[in-house]
């Protein structure tokens, strides 16, 4: 039992391997969705939004503005910049389930990032399945809330979206940092993506 427990501590991928791999990952993803979706983006209203979206917080700062002003004033630029940036949300949740599902299962449960960092993927039991991969990246990669943020802004008001979007963007960075801990305490190191998928990330 206690070799088992030492060759499992041994063999999992370290926190710092994990993190830097991420964001490689995600700054390839961002990278290439950025090169597609600009031509098909209002890139001056995305930018006037923005600069809006400062004022106001600016503003708020100051107590120029109340609270209820500013949730207001701050729900519809939100809301607006989402959609005018929908093109780039299409791309982007196509390239991640294409990169972190399709193109790992034939890598091997490795991505570029992975690759680099010598860190991979493996199922608890038997051959990693795109099934597993499927769960795990819905959760890992935020695709699964990425979905439903789209969704809602297609589908339902602003209000709606607001709200929703601000409920679902909690519950995901709640286990963000539940999995971070994992992660960095379990003598497996799996985090709750790991957990519900039944794979682990090791070194190679």
């Amino acid at each position: 039992m206690s070799e088992n427990t030492n060759k499992i501590e041994e063999n999992k991928a370290l926190f710092f391997q994990r993190l830097i791999a991420f964001i490689i990952d995600v700054s390839i993803i961002y990278l290439i969705a950025s090169m597609i979706s600009t031509p098909f983006i209002d890139i001056d209203k995305s930018n006037k939004l923005t600069e809006e979206s400062t004022e106001i917080m600016q503003k708020y700062m100051n107590h120029e503005i109340s609270t209820k002003d500013y949730s207001i004033k701050f729900m519809n630029i939100s809301y607006s910049l989402a959609r005018n940036n929908g093109f780039l949300s299409i791309v982007t949740i196509l390239l991640e389930i294409v990169y972190f599902i399709v193109f790992q299962i034939y890598k091997n449960g490795q991505t570029i990032g992975k690759k680099i960092m010598r860190i991979r993927v493996v199922a608890d039991n038997g051959d990693l399945s795109m099934n597993q991969l499927i769960i795990r990246s819905l959760i890992a990669n935020s695709i699964l809330l990425e979905i439903i943020t789209f969704a809602f802004m297609v589908f339902t008001s602003k209000d709606i979206y607001f709200y929703s979007t601000g409920i679902f963007g909690l519950i995901q960075y709640v286990i963000i940092l539940i999995s971070i801990f994992m992660v960095m305490f379990r003598k497996d190191g799996c985090s709750i993506h790991d957990k519900i998928a039944h794979t682990k990330v090791i070194r190679i």
